[in-house]
């Protein structure tokens, strides 16, 4: 799918999104466009005649599929070509200002020229140059000369040269295919990119030429091709149907019986510690929905003192599996003695923990029969009727754990049209007229879930006619290639997937089995890649939701607003992934330490192996554009495999190393001059270096989680497309006012330091969204009172009040003025004496509320009529000494959930909360004997979504 992101890159190339281009150069580019446009057109139009070729197994129509394979090898070597030409105008840039000296390494002349970069007889503008100086530098670069010489006329020279002996391999050829080292042939000239190559402009414009007309060579034989595709007439439309999330699942369809089974098998079954396993070969039949339906049920949650959901998956690792267990069932105070520690002390902690305790542990898709002798030694049977679930495709497992298993059939033909509609909004008087066509698309999906869950992702997108002749024709075409069923509606639905959404699809497989994916992370490396046509995060979200509605992706965690937290692809679509991956080119994954090493020729290398040396010290590929080192310990890297990463993958866009500990600043990193998103464990860093700051100015990520930051380089403020700063802790620099641009891109920054909260530097992050301040606020009162409201656009604001030596200071939360758009606001160890409410009710937007860990000290809250408008979420956490909470009439209008936590002394909660029409979940933790009662003998349980911890009512 790396044609779908080539041609994005191309738009935004000659927008002027990746910087001034000369006028030759996107000449050459536009030339490049027209012919790839009219590539990716046939490609869209033909696209489904390549169902068998979606997986590696089968290969059906080669002649479109060998134009498909000419295309996706044309945009590598497209982008890797412009990649080099942006390089060398970066590289160049990056010395601009230093004195003229020659470096015996690369022979690169450094001029000494202010804010303008020589390159023969013209000059370039360096990143420093307010917009007048750029716009004027941009018609410098566009007059003629001997250094650009007419496309025309290159053109003519290169056709001759092309066509004269097609023996001799075009410097394009060349250029990728040398096995030895990273170089080409140009007029006979040996040409290293990253050496030689930056001296000399007029050769990197010459290998995109030659590109140009390998694009019009394949171009020229599309027409030749014979081809079928499916009606695409349009009639009748449907809409998905929408659900607010707080507390409002999708409904299970069809499973009633198997849940009254599964519930009586967990609460009425053996005294003895047992487990159920609910086990079949077929994926995508609802294994795991059905799990999860038992698991969120309240007869679960009330008759089980703990539980936990964990995801085993094929690699599982049992340290990973522990402390998931124990962060579900064990409180935070204790946590920190056992997480990170050996695995028997783990086992051992969660043994005693779950002592006495009725636990609920639910295992879903576990692989290995194995996996019990790592595992059971840390449950204690109390003969309590603890319980656990194991959901799996492998029939030994089920024999190997001696369970009770749980046979799930197929959908009923009635519940499989039920559950169809469930998902899809029919407009009103369509409905008698598209019951034929429902009743035949139910028919169709044989009571697969996966299958009806994909129609009705389709049912969203195009009109229900388009469905038929396309299945129609898709069935034909699995027919004749003898695909099972199952494996073919896979590949139907991402044919059908918009040609946007598949790189985003795809991309999942940088991740591990298993692995929870923080939706933050995807959407920063989506952009990163050029998945995300306006970089925006906005749309990134709505990418994802739309592969969820269209059964890809699952979500796995939601935050208190509903949106989407974690996510995960469902476990039946990891083969159909890799093929997919595999066929496109598009991601190389290495599985194993062990594994040959991977290709040259790889955009992509994602690393799921726990190994510091994760590729051999001889492995080259040059036109490696994106790193990811996900394995699951932190492993030392070496300095010496760090400038190894700098040295030999120039064209990064990305790099994360994960957790991979480094000991100090890697100084190769800032020249990889071409890189968006930069994540890097480096505990002991305590300065982010100028030459970063100089260097990678099209960072938009720089993500340091372990990072503590207390000295930042004034030239952090030339980092113009910086959009996200993710520290333990970051100390920004005041403006230094020698530029002429704020952080205008930036939208996000953890963890802030209170000092860096002023005015002047708030009111230069205009777009700013989300901000997380940590330190001790209370020292800079003043401070902060003043500056919150200076980020106009902020939305999302968490305070954290911490100090060196663990004292801290109450903050004044009167005196703060709060950003006009605030909807969303976290206090933690605020140590506030005076009531808060009557000054946040008063904020007009908010909607998300948390005072999590001792932000009260009172002993009473109260809130008047009217306040808090908007307010959805609130959250009352470690308000160890509240006893009264006082609601006038139409307080928090829209409340919908509320979690105190915990409420030991509470008497009663306000009698005006049961009149909110809204309200639709409660969570206690702890609560005072008589209110236990009080609630327990409350009628609308259920209504209001009842829930006290640790253990039932």
């Amino acid at each position: 799918m790396d044609v779908v992101v080539f041609s994005q890159r191309l738009k935004r190339l000659l927008a002027g999104d990746e910087g001034i281009l000369p006028d030759e150069v996107k000449e050459v580019l536009r030339r490049i466009q027209t012919d790839f446009e009219l590539m990716t057109s046939f490609m869209k139009e033909h696209q489904h005649n390549l169902i068998g070729n979606v997986l590696r197994a089968y290969e059906s129509n080669p002649q479109i599929w060998n134009i498909k394979k000419q295309l996706i090898d044309y945009s590598h070597k497209s982008d890797s070509a412009i990649d080099i030409f942006l390089l060398n105008i970066m590289q160049r840039k990056s010395q601009s200002n230093s004195r003229v000296s020659s470096d015996a390494d690369d022979g690169v002349k450094i001029s000494t020229s202010t804010n303008k970069l020589n390159l023969g007889e013209e000059e370039f503008p360096t990143p420093l140059m307010c917009a007048d100086q750029l716009e004027d530098s941009s018609r410098v670069m566009g007059k003629e000369d001997e250094s650009f010489p007419d496309v025309d006329e290159m053109m003519k020279r290169e056709r001759g040269f092309h066509n004269a002996d097609q023996t001799i391999k075009s410097p394009v050829d060349q250029f990728y295919n040398s096995s030895s080292s990273w170089s080409f042939t140009v007029n006979g000239r040996k040409m290293e990119p990253f050496h030689a190559f930056e001296g000399d402009h007029v050769y990197a414009i010459k290998l995109l030429r030659c590109l140009m007309l390998e694009g019009e060579e394949i171009a020229s034989k599309l027409p030749e091709v014979n081809y079928s595709s499916p009606s695409s007439e349009r009639r009748l439309n449907v809409q998905r149907r929408e659900r607010k999330l707080i507390n409002n699942k999708p409904r299970l369809v069809g499973r009633e019986v198997e849940t009254k089974n599964l519930l009586d098998l967990l609460i009425e079954g053996d005294d003895s510690l047992s487990a159920i396993s609910i086990i079949s070969e077929l994926d995508g039949d609802g294994k795991t929905a059905l799990a999860a339906e038992v698991y969120n049920s309240n007869y679960v949650k009330n008759y089980f003192d703990c539980r936990a959901w964990i995801e085993v998956s094929f690699n599982y690792n049992i340290h990973k599996i522990l402390d998931e267990i124990l962060k579900s069932v064990m409180p935070s105070s204790l946590l920190i003695d056992v997480i990170d520690k050996d695995c028997e002390l783990k086992i051992n902690a969660l043994r005693d923990f779950l002592a006495n305790r009725r636990f609920f542990i639910v295992l879903d898709d576990v692989w290995n029969s194995e996996f019990w002798k790592d595992f059971n030694q840390a449950l204690p049977d109390d003969h309590n009727r603890s319980r656990v679930l194991i959901t799996s495709k492998i029939l030994e497992v089920g024999d190997h754990w001696n369970t009770y298993r749980l046979h799930i059939p197929l959908l009923s033909e009635e519940d499989s049209q039920e559950m169809l509609l469930d998902r899809v909004f029919i407009k009103e008087g369509c409905r008698l007229q598209l019951d034929p066509v429902i009743n035949s698309l139910t028919k169709f999906c044989l009571g697969w879930p996966l299958a009806i869950l994909c129609m009705s992702g389709f049912l969203s997108e195009m009109d229900i006619q388009e469905i038929f002749s396309r299945l129609a024709f898709h069935c034909d075409a699995a027919k004749k290639l003898e695909l099972p069923f199952h494996f073919w509606i896979p590949s139907f639905s991402y044919l059908n997937l918009p040609l946007n959404l598949r790189p985003c699809f795809l991309y999942f497989a940088v991740f591990p089995d298993g692995f929870e994916i923080l939706t933050w992370h995807l959407y920063q490396l989506w952009i990163a890649e050029g998945f995300i046509h306006d970089n925006s995060e906005a749309t990134a979200e709505k990418y994802l939701k739309h592969l969820v509605d269209a059964g890809f992706v699952q979500v796995i965690k939601r935050t208190s607003g509903g949106r989407i937290k974690t996510c995960n692809i469902h476990g039946y679509l990891r083969h159909f992934l890799f093929a997919g991956v595999r066929k496109e080119k598009f991601i190389r994954v290495h599985l194993r330490n062990e594994d040959k090493p991977p290709a040259k020729r790889v955009k992509r290398l994602s690393i799921h192996f726990d190994a510091s040396r994760f590729v051999p010290s001889n492995y080259s590929a040059p036109c490696l554009s994106s790193l990811l080192c996900l394995g699951s310990t932190s492993d030392n890297l070496a300095q010496i495999d760090c400038n190894y990463i700098s040295e030999n993958f120039k064209l990064l866009r990305v790099l994360d190393l994960g957790t991979l500990v480094l000991q100090q600043y890697p100084t190769g990193i800032q020249t990889l001059f071409l890189l968006r998103y930069l994540k890097l464990n480096i505990p002991f860093l305590t300065r982010i270096p100028s030459q970063l700051c100089n260097n990678l100015l099209n960072l938009n990520t720089l993500d340091m989680p372990n990072t503590s930051i207390d000295n930042t380089a004034d030239d952090i403020w030339k980092m113009l497309k910086l959009r996200r700063l993710n520290f333990k802790l970051i100390k920004l620099p005041a403006h230094p006012g020698k530029y002429c641009n704020s952080l205008e891109n930036l939208n996000f920054i953890s963890n802030l330091q209170p000092s860096s909260c002023t005015q002047d530097i708030l009111s230069r992050l205009p777009n700013l969204r989300s901000l997380r301040i940590y330190g001790n606020l209370s020292s800079y009162q003043s401070t902060l009172s003043e500056s919150l409201c200076k980020p106009l656009s902020l939305e999302s604001l968490k305070l954290v009040n911490k100090s060196e030596n663990s004292m801290v200071s109450s903050i004044k939360l009167s005196e703060y003025q709060f950003p006009p758009q605030l909807t969303q606001l976290s206090l933690s160890n605020a140590e506030l004496k005076d009531d808060p409410m009557p000054t946040l009710e008063k904020l007009p937007h908010l909607k998300i509320l948390k005072l999590k860990h001792n932000s009260y000290i009172g002993r009473r809250l109260a809130c008047t009529s009217g306040g808090f408008p908007k307010l959805e979420v609130l959250h009352l956490k470690s308000m160890l000494w509240l006893e009264e909470w006082t609601m006038e009439t139409a307080a928090m209008p829209n409340l919908e959930c509320l979690v105190i936590h915990p409420c030991a002394y509470l008497r009663k909660l306000p009698e005006e909360l049961w009149h909110i029409k809204t309200f639709c979940k409660l969570e206690l933790w702890w609560p005072r004997p008589q209110l236990k009662q009080r609630l327990k003998d409350f009628e609308d349980v259920e209504r209001y979504g009842i829930q006290i911890y640790p253990s039932g009512i």
